[in-house]
C-alpha cells in the first residue's frame, strides 16, 4: 500500500492490526455501530434480502438475490470501495439486485412438489457451514428444514472437532433433519443429537434416496459439502427424481 492509501476493512478486526499501516486512510464496515458503512436492517425473503445500510451518517437501501448475512457484510465493503471511488451510491444500489448468484454458492431451485434445493455444495468450511445453516434456519419455509451435510475437507487433525461442532449448531439454530454424507457423517450427528432426526450415509447417492423416503411438500433442503464430497449432483438427481414422480 502506497504511503498514505486507502484501506477498507472489517469494523475492529484484531487479526488485521498487526498489519494496517500507520499512516493508512481506513474506511470500515460491518454491522457494529461506529462502523463507516453500517448494515443498520435486513429482511430476508426466500428469494434474497432487502437491506439498509448507515453510510457516513446517510441510509442507503437495496435489494438482492444474494442470501444470508455473509453477503449483505461483503455488500457493505462493496459499497465502502465504490464511495471512496466517488460512484453513485444509489446507482450502485439499484444494481444490486442484479448480481448473479455464483454457481453452486447458494442457488434455489423449486422442485416438483413445492421442495426448495439450496445448492452450496461448491466448498465448505467451519465458518461456511454456520453462514449456510443460519440462513437455512431464518429463511422463511412453510415445511421443515434439512441439511444434506458432507465431508469438511483439510481441516487436519481436529476435523472430527470441527465436524462436531457443526452437528451441533444444526440442532442449536433449528433444522429439522441433518442427512451426513461420507467420511466423518458420524460427527455430524454426534455433535447433533437427539434433537433432530439424523441419518448417515455413504455418498451422494445414498443421500439423494434419503431425502426422496423423507422428504415432503414445502420442506427446504441444504446441500452443502467440500468439493471431495461431490455433493453438487444431489440437487440435480432430486429434481430429476421428484420431476419424474410428479409426471
Amino acid at each position: 500500500l502506497r504511503e498514505g492509501g486507502q484501506l477498507v476493512l472489517p469494523f475492529a478486526e484484531p487479526l488485521l492490526d498487526p498489519y494496517v499501516p500507520a499512516d493508512a486512510q481506513i474506511t470500515t464496515f460491518g454491522d457494529e455501530a461506529g462502523s463507516d458503512v453500517q448494515l443498520v436492517d435486513r429482511i430476508v425473503r426466500d428469494d434474497g434480502q432487502d437491506l439498509t445500510y448507515l453510510v457516513h451518517g446517510e441510509l442507503l437501501t437495496l435489494s438482492t438475490n444474494l442470501v444470508g448475512r455473509h453477503h449483505a457484510r461483503n455488500l457493505a465493503a462493496a459499497i465502502a470501495v465504490c464511495q471512496l471511488l466517488g460512484l453513485d451510491l444509489e446507482a450502485v444500489a439499484a444494481r444490486a439486485g442484479a448480481i448473479p448468484l455464483p454457481r453452486w454458492r447458494g442457488e434455489t431451485q423449486r422442485l416438483a412438489g413445492g421442495i426448495d434445493v439450496v445448492n452450496d455444495a461448491y466448498n465448505a468450511n467451519p465458518a461456511s457451514m454456520e453462514a449456510a445453516l443460519r440462513l437455512l434456519a431464518e429463511t422463511p419455509t412453510e415445511g421443515r428444514r434439512i441439511a444434506v451435510l458432507g465431508l469438511m475437507a483439510e481441516l487436519g487433525p481436529e476435523a472430527e472437532r470441527y465436524h462436531r461442532e457443526v452437528g451441533a449448531l444444526a440442532a442449536r439454530v433449528g433444522v429439522d433433519m441433518v442427512v451426513a454424507v461420507g467420511d466423518l457423517a458420524r460427527a455430524y450427528l454426534d455433535g447433533a443429537g437427539d434433537g433432530v432426526s439424523g441419518f448417515a450415509v455413504a455418498d451422494a447417492t445414498a443421500a439423494v434416496e434419503q431425502v426422496l423416503a423423507t422428504v415432503q411438500p414445502g420442506d427446504r433442503v441444504l446441500v452443502k459439502g467440500s468439493r471431495a464430497a461431490g455433493l453438487e449432483v444431489v440437487p440435480v438427481l432430486l429434481a430429476e427424481r421428484l420431476e419424474g414422480s410428479a409426471t
